[in-house]
């Protein structure tokens, strides 16, 4: 694992992508982002993105607009 991010620099392995697993709430909470986004692309918003748990997309103008940001949840 302390290896792996050398992968990204050769051309073999460039579309590999390594994680650390999640807990199931963080899951679920990704789940939901997912399918978000799939709703927010299906109504016309190609340059949306998820992005530290958030929605986003870039303005022209460089600033950077939340389209979606899931409640708080206390634990």
């Amino acid at each position: 694992m302390k290896r792996a991010k050398l992968l990204k620099g050769t051309s073999q392995f460039n579309r590999i992508f390594i994680q650390p697993d999640l807990t199931v709430d963080q899951q679920k909470a990704d789940k939901e982002l997912r399918v978000k986004l799939k709703e927010i692309m299906d109504q016309g918003e190609r340059e949306a993105k998820i992005k530290s748990g958030k929605i986003i997309k870039n303005a022209e103008n460089g600033e950077v607009i939340t389209l979606y940001q899931p409640p708080a949840v206390n634990l």
